[in-house]
């Protein structure tokens, strides 16, 4: 049974993308002048949505309380047997996602298992629980080659824990007419640029008042060349804060949510849960992945460019140097488009002990530039061939420069064509 509920909510739809490897446009392409000069290039099933901030705090009056219940979801939404692999919060992909995400992935089977570009099937998605769904959103493919339309919602299993999916193939009858009837809150059109050439978005985000009962029938995920995979993400405001080297910094990304990203998988039953967790290729605890890798007075962590405000929006322009949501001894330089002496990409290499040549991330502390040698593509983005010059002027301020050299010869200095980011 469904229900109306009286409640009055505002919050940001998180940019949502397939984990894909991006596609890069050739300097050849661009100086030839066959596409436009593109700010962000993506890959064909991420796309990044335009954001509206809101200062207002949602109201949650009228939902119950989780109290101190860890287990809020009671049912599978999503058949396990339909899921080829499951990515692991954390996941990069610059430069839609330069930061760590703050979302699951949930891999869908191909069509073809033997056919990795196949479509994926369609599987059916149910409610976990009881769902208060505060907004919606969808997302059209137009003067394209059209596809499936794309859905996401945002809902509330209790007051204090926060939730959403997105990439819905489908959503139910009676919820597309909810959110048909709900009136227009904010509708953008956008064009993106992929290698095959741009593509144009519609997109339109609702408040709603919905009450799902656990249980109930949501849609379809899957079968479209958009919904290779179902976004899971999930916020506790229960738990203790994740630790930000400047927490105000963060105060309207994700809603400020930021600091109670949790694992969707705790909020299961053990078997349901379990049932999850071992489509995880990842063998180091948390299995789950981290999202929140900040290391106050050192290297690692988020870095936004030099003079952006607390209203941070779409990542291509920023830097991280984290560790990779697989393998978290890795540590990974993920760089944004704001590098204009290192193409955007993931680059990984070897860590030393010693000296200041490729120490970890967590080594590096004000004063010293530290060079960085033998650099290897990690996942989207492009190939770098030289050195990585990092320095930390203060704790708060970190200059990257690359250079084309074979290695890091002593002395090394910057150029004066290093990129100045913050915390």
């Amino acid at each position: 049974m469904r229900k109306r509920w009286s409640v009055i909510i505002f919050v940001v739809f998180l940019s949502a993308c397939a984990p894909l490897e991006e596609e890069s446009i050739s300097n050849e392409t661009k100086e030839a002048g066959n596409i436009e000069e593109p700010t962000e290039i993506v890959s064909e099933n991420q796309r990044e949505i335009p954001e509206k901030m809101s200062e207002e705090e949602p109201v949650t009056n009228d939902i119950p309380s989780c109290g101190d219940e860890q287990e809020l979801f009671s049912l599978a939404p999503l058949d396990p047997e339909n899921i080829k692999d499951i990515t692991p919060l954390g996941n990069l992909a610059p430069s839609a996602h330069t930061f760590p995400t703050i979302h699951m992935y949930w891999n869908l089977k191909n069509s073809d298992e033997n056919d990795e570009r196949s479509v994926t099937i369609s599987a059916p998605f149910y409610a976990p629980s009881d769902m208060y769904i505060t907004q919606m959103s969808r997302i059209d493919d137009i003067g394209n080659d059209g596809g499936l339309p794309d859905y996401g919602m945002h809902f509330y299993p209790c007051k204090e824990v926060y939730a959403y999916f997105d990439h819905l193939a489908t959503v139910s009858e009676e919820i597309e007419a909810a959110f048909e009837a709900a009136p227009e809150e904010f509708c953008e059109e956008y064009t993106l640029y992929y290698e095959s050439g741009p593509r144009t978005w519609s997109y339109c985000r609702k408040e709603l008042n919905l009450f799902i009962e656990e249980g109930e029938y949501i849609g379809l995920v899957g079968g479209g060349q958009d919904q290779k995979a179902l976004d899971i993400g999930i916020y506790d405001y229960r738990i203790t804060p994740h630790s930000l080297a400047n927490p105000a910094r963060w105060e309207f990304y994700a809603d400020g949510n930021l600091p109670y990203v949790a694992c969707p998988l705790d909020y299961f039953p053990k078997e349901i849960g379990e049932a999850y967790e071992v489509l995880i290729p990842r063998e180091e605890n948390p299995v789950c992945g981290e999202v929140v890798q900040d290391i106050a007075g050192t290297a690692q962590g988020n870095w936004v460019l030099e003079g952006t405000s607390t209203h941070i929006g779409a990542e291509n322009e920023f830097l991280a140097f984290v560790h990779d949501n697989y393998d978290p001894s890795q540590p990974v330089f993920s760089i944004g488009t704001a590098v204009e002496t290192i193409p955007y990409g993931e680059y990984i290499f070897s860590i030393k002990d010693l000296g200041l040549i490729n120490r970890e991330f967590s080594d590096l502390t004000p004063s010293e530039v530290y060079c960085y040698e033998n650099l290897e593509p990690s996942g989207s983005g492009n190939i770098f061939e030289g050195i990585i010059l990092v320095q930390m002027p203060n704790e708060n301020t970190l200059n990257i420069e690359g250079q084309e050299e074979n290695n890091c010869a002593s002395p090394w200095e910057f150029s004066g064509e290093e990129t100045s980011f913050e915390r």
